[in-house]
């Protein structure tokens, strides 16, 4: 045989014996994904079938003020703390609560963009930044000292206060590395303090109670007090249009606090562990999802994404993040809430007088410094 030729058959089988390796690696991993989708299948349908019973609620929970992921969690909790949960359904519930967390978070950002600010005035601005710092602040200082309570349950609440509520309190999660049980106890408590806001506020507005606030800034001081998205928009509307839509903006505007909260707090607790010389201190994991959150916000604000898409992603967002609370949720000890429950709600309740105080004085003097 010519020996040009056996080279040549050489090569031939090396080549083809590392395409058939390529080929037979990319079928293991193939098989290794097939594996965990079907082995996440069952908990997935749970937890999915929560969040569509949520979300298709949406517009009967608007009347009372409770968004659906309140109910989602609800409904978890029910299911998790009454019925005994095959351990099948374990991994989709688990990768419910982390994964499809993360991302839910990322897709947050197509409700918003960077123009947003331009809108609102630096009267909206300032106001924003003034109640996001000195609540979380506030809330970390008297939970401890006062309340005694725990540092991860203490940011929680700090961040659902101070910020967004629920998708706040999630948002942090990874950050502090919380348990179910805490998520559910800040989860509870930062809703049920916003949507007595939510009635409370207008009430105190139309009767006069507010004093100093009028149509141009009372939309301020909602979006830059009350928890969630939903409950701010029924606030604001149900004091008229324009209120409703300030209210909004100022709302959106102060959901990009997030990121850099976020960023700021796993910074601080990873320092923190160092300088205490802890010798196997807890790995504070870089929080990827809120990077993208921001890259998505950029993105969106360029313009190229057309508004139909940006609202179906966001709306995607927003199931995605009911899948993972109904996860947590299905995980959520009821004991161990009854051990945190009380001082969290105690808690609260002077959050909620410091929030009305604080808003108010940040709402008019904000629009009386930037007229």
């Amino acid at each position: 045989m010519n020996l040009f030729k056996f080279q040549e058959k050489i090569i031939s089988v090396i080549f083809l014996s590392g395409v058939l390796a390529d080929a037979s690696d990319n079928m293991d991993n193939l098989m290794i994904l097939f594996k965990k989708m079907r082995r996440n299948l069952p908990g997935w349908a749970l937890t999915g079938g929560i969040a569509f019973f949520s979300m298709s609620t949406e517009n009967h929970l608007s009347m009372t003020g409770f968004s659906p992921l309140t109910l989602s969690i609800v409904i978890g909790i029910l299911i998790g703390n009454t019925l005994s949960l095959p351990a099948s359904l374990q991994w989709g519930i688990q990768y419910s609560m982390r994964e499809v967390l993360r991302f839910s978070i990322v897709l947050l950002g197509f409700r918003m963009t960077f123009q947003d600010i331009e809108k609102i005035g630096l009267s909206a601005l300032a106001a924003d930044l003034f109640v996001v710092l000195s609540t979380f602040f506030f809330v970390v200082l008297i939970a401890k000292k006062f309340f005694h309570l725990d540092d991860t349950i203490t940011y929680l609440i700090a961040a659902g206060s101070s910020i967004c509520g629920a998708s706040a309190v999630l948002a942090t999660s990874p950050i502090v590395k919380s348990e179910n049980h805490q998520n559910a106890v800040a989860i509870a408590s930062v809703t049920l303090f916003g949507t007595i806001s939510m009635f409370v506020y207008p009430i105190l507005y139309k009767n006069g109670l507010l004093i100093g606030l009028n149509n141009s800034n009372i939309g301020i001081f909602l979006g830059a007090t009350i928890h969630e998205v939903g409950q701010v928009i029924s606030a604001g509307f149900s004091i008229s249009e324009g209120t409703g839509k300030a209210a909004t903006f100022v709302k959106l505007t102060r959901v990009m606090f997030l990121a850099p909260m976020l960023i700021s707090l796993g910074w601080f607790l990873n320092r923190n562990r160092v300088e205490h010389g802890d010798e196997n201190p807890l790995r504070v994991e870089k929080p990827w999802f809120v990077f993208a959150f921001i890259l998505v916000i950029g993105f969106n604000s360029t313009g190229f994404v057309p508004s139909s898409i940006a609202v179906f992603l966001s709306k995607v967002g927003l199931f995605l993040m009911l899948v993972a609370i109904a996860g947590m949720g299905l995980e959520t000890n009821l004991q161990k809430v009854k051990k945190v429950g009380a001082k969290a709600m105690y808690l609260s309740v002077v959050i909620f007088f410091f929030l009305l105080c604080s808003g108010w004085w940040s709402s008019y003097f904000a629009s009386q410094l930037f007229r």
